[in-house]
C-alpha cells in the first residue's frame, strides 16, 4: 500500500529513515525541501521506492557549465538530459591599407550541438566536461578565424567547433566565404550549427559576414564597411 506524505513547513526538511537495514531509493534516508511537495513510497517487501506527486520527477536540478570541469549526479539522479555546444569559429580578418580596395571577412560557422538522454548508468560517479573555446579573429592582414573548440561530455558525445571565416588580404575587392557550421556526434539528436555569412567588399564599400547561428539562437552581426 503506498503512502503519502506531504511536506507542509517551509523552514524544515523532511527527512524519511527506513528502519533498520531497509533503503529507501537505495539509500538509508530520503530527504526534501520543496514546499507543499507530496511524495508517495512504496515497500517491495524488503525496500522502499520514493515517486513523486502523479508520477511527475521528484526534483529538476540544472548545472551549466561554461568552462571546462566535471559533472557529478546529484544524489538520486535517474536520467538526465545534455547539451552540448561547440565554440564558434573566428571571423575573418581584411586589410585595406592599400587604400586602393575594399576588404571585409566572412563570418565564422557555429559550433554544433548534441542533446542526450542518459541514465545514472551511463553517467556513473561523473563525467568530464570539456567546453570548447571560441576561435581566434583572423589576423588584420587578411587571415582566416580559426576554428572553434570541440565541446565533449566524457566519452559519451562531441559537439564541434564551428570553421573561421576566410579573411581577405590587402588590394583585394570580391566576396569571401564563412566557415562552415560545426557537426555534433553520438548524441540523441545532432545539429550541425549554421554556416557564418559570406562577406563582400569593393572600393565603394561592403560588409563583413554575420556569425553563424547554432541551436541557442544568432550570431556575431556583420558590419558595414563605407
Amino acid at each position: 500500500k503506498p503512502i503519502g506524505i506531504k511536506k507542509i513547513s517551509a523552514s524544515n526538511t523532511v527527512t524519511l529513515d527506513a528502519d533498520g537495514s531497509d533503503t529507501i531509493d537505495g539509500a538509508a534516508t530520503f530527504a526534501w525541501t520543496n514546499d507543499d511537495q507530496v511524495f508517495w513510497i512504496v515497500s517491495d517487501g524488503a525496500n522502499w521506492q520514493v515517486h513523486s506527486e502523479y508520477g511527475a520527477f521528484a526534483n529538476v536540478n540544472i548545472q551549466a557549465f561554461t568552462a571546462s570541469g566535471t559533472y557529478t549526479p546529484t544524489t538520486r539522479m535517474k536520467n538526465c538530459i545534455v547539451f552540448s555546444t561547440g565554440g564558434g569559429g573566428g571571423g575573418g580578418g581584411a586589410d585595406s591599407t592599400d587604400g586602393t580596395s575594399g576588404n571585409s571577412g566572412g563570418g565564422g560557422g557555429a559550433g554544433g550541438t548534441c542533446i542526450e538522454l542518459f541514465t545514472s548508468a551511463q553517467i556513473g560517479a561523473s563525467q568530464t566536461v570539456t567546453i570548447g573555446a571560441g576561435g581566434i579573429a583572423g589576423a588584420n592582414t587578411g587571415g582566416t578565424g580559426g576554428t572553434g573548440g570541440n565541446t565533449t561530455f566524457g566519452a559519451l558525445h562531441t559537439a564541434s567547433g564551428g570553421a573561421g571565416g576566410v579573411g581577405s588580404a590587402t588590394a583585394v575587392n570580391d566576396a569571401k566565404s564563412g566557415g562552415a557550421g560545426g557537426a555534433a556526434s553520438n548524441g540523441l539528436i545532432n545539429i550541425t550549427g549554421g554556416g557564418g555569412i559570406g562577406a563582400i567588399a569593393d572600393i565603394f564599400g561592403g560588409t563583413s559576414g554575420a556569425g553563424g547561428a547554432s541551436f541557442w539562437g544568432g550570431g556575431g552581426i556583420g558590419v558595414g564597411i563605407l
